[in-house]
């Protein structure tokens, strides 16, 4: 739940609030997760692309790309 500038006191039960590392929304913790680089995304920015996640992607297609042109090369002879 996104937390307005003034919001209710006290928090809920073992809540406490955060900012997301990307937007700086400030949100209860139990909204946020961590992604592959090990910031806090919130709802509005978990569906995003970290530099961590754009690297593994990269290998992960280059990988299956020279799979993909290993059997290509062979030559009929």
């Amino acid at each position: 739940m996104h937390i307005p500038r003034r919001y209710p006191f006290p928090s809920p039960g073992g809540e406490y609030q955060t900012a997301c590392d990307y937007c700086g929304i400030t949100w209860y913790r139990s909204s946020l997760v961590r992604d592959e680089s090990g910031f806090l995304a919130c709802p509005d920015d978990q569906e995003g692309r970290c530099t961590a996640t754009l690297a593994r992607l990269e290998q992960e297609a280059i990988a299956e790309a020279s799979n993909d042109m290993a059997g290509i090369r062979r030559e009929p002879w």
